[in-house]
């Protein structure tokens, strides 16, 4: 039976609940107005969507309002029945804890390193809001967090979709959240992007209004949730991914990626266009946003169902967008009742001086909105009762400023985000609602194809290719070879790439617009196409790209609070806010190499690596895509090393795994190439090793906590075991996640033992990589490939002999010893982990 929905939880601008909230869009109230949360002096407007939310000041505001929502879901949804550990937690979001490091950055350049409060630098964890949410809920299943932008909610509501289809999980809570923030205000006003107004998508689009809010779904089996007699609001049947490979901040023209998400979408949930009764639409208010997604819907649908944005009336809450607007057309189908978009005469007749306050006529001398929002906000006012349809460009049925009645049995919803990522989900009524045995539409009769791996490659530290790489794996050689003054604390240890030496090829134009971590990216994407080859345009337009980054990537926000920290409006640069979004890299790389398939962004701490090749795993399993390029890079900026050189015993001069002694941060990157058996075959791709299972799993230790007991971590490694049909005595070499703090490293150790695997093989790839964050799952992928394809085992620099509690750690020099069977290990603060089990590839 079909994936359905038994709770939804809703915190927006209209309402602090979900009947709250879903009460005034059917009554077409706005909620756009002056707000408190942020301080806009200086900039264009003033106005936003600000949630009815009382913050705790020691609490993150993305935290609470992610809490506030995913606690009503969980009430409704009841979840009586389930084993903790069977419900999982996707969480979408963009910002995050943005406002924490905000205040860490303003701490840091007033004061420097001292001046700063060490317990602030949780704000670099994106996966915080769900570890948070898993720590309030009380649920110990897998965890992750997507981050694909404005797309974000939607993507994490399409990755639970996955784990509930695999049957990972037996429920998930899947949603989105974001706060307002400084960096968002400050960086759309750069853009020029801003209404100065509340926004009307679809009909004057002068820009956009920022918002802020949360929205959560219980997702669980309808037969199940019948058995509960849990009632089904709606069925989540299918979504859809797609990359523009265009540009970064502006949609493909023509609508294509757009479309290819929907269709995508409506193929998995095996529903014809014409049976779609209603679509929320991204809807933004931006001239761009209003221009291409009307050609996409209309090039879909004929006739064109009736369409809506209600960012009209929340604004747009960015990565919490598409899981609210999802609630939406659940509510639609439960209610028979299609929201509205508030147009310019329907705002006009409603409007209050509080609802429509905004810049002074001073002000928006000073810094107005761009020449094309002056000029769409005319046309508007001199025809602000004319019929809203005729704005639109294509000629949308627009539901207009009042709720409209009707049966909804089919919906889309559509998030499109910067870089070019597109999603779209199809919600439909209930086949349990209906009481008809109708079947999941994604089932499928033919056998899931093998995954398999056809190219890989790493850089890191001071190897700038491959070769370099493995060769220092083969070696003992530690790659973290420089150091870092940090004011007031003397020199530390890091691990920097050459940026030169790994750019070589690539278009220099390009490269000026890329972060650091979009430079990494790129780079293991080249050097994974000099020793696998390029593929050709038709493969390379099917390709799909998922990535992923263990933080918040910190250059780009950091250069970019500077100049808002020392400046105010004035210093906001728009060259640096694109890159502050976590999925700009993967823009970039589509971008250089045309990549326009299925696309998200895993930003889940150290697990993020294999977060994002169990996602790629899962959409090639199901037939959403034949080839995947995961792609997982992080940065070593400054400002985390001298963060972090506060917390005793964190930071070392070398990395002795199982040993203490502390860590050593670096930066790197890897490029895995993941294909469908057949397809590799089809294109002469000879595999390096086939994906044999995952495990991922997690506990309750709270915000950058780990539980000591490794339990937790031990059930991540034995489910991988499990899935791949594999014993702990088959194991030839595990690559574990030890990075020199006893902290991590005693609960591997615990882990190991609980499992059966401590007097396996084990390997630290850390010990000559340094600490990675989200990429170190795939570095530890490298050393098992290589040597599985040498038949040697690589050993642990710096260690002589192994210590009690991990008997089987290979000490420094290696072994020979053929590998036909791999563990991949992988941990995140806040006590999220993951495994995967690679094979070597048989025919």
């Amino acid at each position: 039976m079909g994936v359905v929905i038994t709770g939804i939880g809703l915190i927006t601008a209209l309402g602090a609940d979900t009947e709250t909230s879903w009460a005034a869009m059917k009554e077409g109230r706005s909620a756009l107005r002056a707000v408190d949360a942020v301080d806009t002096e200086g900039l264009s407007t003033q106005v936003g969507g600000e949630a009815p939310f009382r913050e705790d000041p020691d609490v993150d505001r993305c935290l609470g309002l992610a809490v506030t929502a995913a606690r009503e879901a969980v009430a409704q949804a009841g979840l009586e029945g389930y084993a903790a550990e069977r419900v999982g937690v996707v969480v979408g979001s963009s910002l995050g804890t943005i406002r924490t490091m905000e205040r860490w950055h303003r701490q840091f350049l007033d004061g420097g390193p001292r001046a700063a409060d060490v317990r602030l630098l949780t704000g670099y964890a994106l996966h915080s809001v769900a570890d948070a949410v898993a720590e309030a809920t009380g649920l110990t299943g897998p965890r992750s967090l997507l981050s694909n932008a404005c797309a974000a909610g939607a993507v994490a509501i399409g990755y639970g979709w996955e784990l509930m289809r695999s049957g990972e999980v037996d429920a998930v809570l899947v949603g989105g959240v974001d706060p307002l923030a400084a960096l968002s205000f400050h960086g759309f006003n750069s853009l020029g992007a801003l209404d100065r107004d509340p926004c009307s998508p679809y009909t004057r689009s002068g820009g956009l209004t920022l918002g802020e809010g949360a929205g959560f779904l219980v997702l669980e089996h309808a037969r199940a949730a019948a058995r509960r007699k849990a009632p089904a609001i709606a069925e989540v049947a299918g979504y859809g991914l797609s990359t523009d490979a265009h540009h970064q901040t502006a949609p493909d023209p023509g609508g294509r990626g757009a479309l290819r998400a929907m269709r995508a979408a409506l193929d998995a949930a095996g529903v014809d266009a014409t049976e779609v009764d209603y679509v929320n639409g991204h809807g933004t208010g931006t001239p761009a946003n209003d221009s291409v997604e009307p050609k996409a819907i209309a090039a879909l649908f004929s006739p064109i169902p009736p369409v809506s944005s209600t960012k009209s009336m929340v604004g747009h809450t960015l990565g919490a967008a598409g899981a609210v607007e999802a609630a939406c057309c659940a509510l639609a189908i439960r209610d028979s009742t299609l929201p509205p978009t508030i147009t310019p005469a329907g705002r006009a007749a409603t409007a209050s001086p509080k609802a429509e306050s905004g810049p002074t006529a001073d002000s928006e001398a000073e810094s107005g909105p761009t020449a094309h929002a002056e000029a769409a906000a005319a046309r508007a006012d001199a025809d602000a009762s004319a019929d809203p349809a005729k704005h639109s460009r294509v000629g949308l049925d627009i539901v207009a400023d009042t709720a409209r009645r009707g049966r909804v049995d089919v919906a889309v919803s559509n998030s499109f985000a910067f870089g070019g990522n597109n999603a779209a989900l199809v919600l439909r009524r209930s086949a349990a609602t209906e009481g008809d045995g109708r079947e999941d539409g994604t089932a499928r009769s033919e056998p899931e194809p093998d995954v398999v791996i056809t190219g890989i490659a790493g850089i890191a530290g001071a190897a700038s290719t491959h070769e370099e790489l493995t060769r220092a794996l083969r070696v003992g050689t530690p790659l973290y070879r420089d150091t870092f003054e940090v004011p007031g604390y003397g020199p530390r240890r890091v691990g920097r790439v050459d940026a030169t030496a790994i750019t070589r090829g690539i278009n220099p134009a390009a490269l000026r617009r890329m972060d650091p971590t979009g430079t990494l990216a790129a780079s293991a994407v080249a050097e994974l196409h000099r020793r696998h080859g390029k593929p050709p345009r038709g493969v390379a337009d099917e390709t799909g790209l998922i990535f992923a980054t263990g933080l918040i990537p910190g250059t780009p926000v950091e250069d970019f609070h500077r100049g808002v920290v020392l400046h105010g409006a004035s210093g906001a640069n728009p060259k640096h806010f694109p890159n502050t979004v976590v999925n700009a890299a993967v823009g970039h790389v589509a971008i250089l190499h045309r990549f326009r398939g299925v696309t998200a962004t895993v930003c889940s701490g150290g697990t993020s690596g294999i977060g994002a090749l169990h996602y790629a795993y899962r959409l090639i399993r199901r037939g959403a895509a034949r080839r995947i390029t995961v792609v997982m890079a992080d940065d070593c900026p400054d400002i985390l090393v001298a963060g972090h050189v506060k917390i005793p015993g964190f930071l070392g001069d070398d990395i002795r795994p199982y040993q203490g002694g502390g860590t050593v941060l670096s930066a790197g990157a890897v490029a895995v190439q993941l294909d469908a058996a057949d397809h590799a075959a089809e294109l002469g791709c000879e595999p390096l090793g086939r994906i044999a299972g995952f495990g991922l799993a997690s506990d309750i230790s709270g915000v950058a906590g780990l539980r000591r007991d490794g339990r937790a971590w031990a059930r991540s490694l034995t489910q991988a075991l499990d899935s791949a049909s594999l014993s702990p005595g088959d194991i030839d070499m595990v690559c574990a996640a030890a990075m020199g703090r006893p902290a991590v490293d005693d609960t591997e150790a615990a882990a190991l033992a609980l499992s059966g695997l401590a007097d396996r093989p084990v390997n630290a790839v850390k010990a000559i990589v340094g600490e990675t964050q989200g990429s170190a799952p795939g570095f530890g992928l490298v050393a098992a490939l290589d040597a599985m394809g040498v038949g040697r085992l690589p050993g642990t620099a710096g260690v002589k002999r192994a210590p009690g509690a991990v008997p089987g750690l290979v000490p420094h020099g290696g072994l020979d010893r053929a590998v036909t069977h791999a563990l991949v290990s992988g941990f995140a603060y806040g006590a999220s982990h993951a495994a995967m089990a690679v094979s070597r590839w048989e025919r």
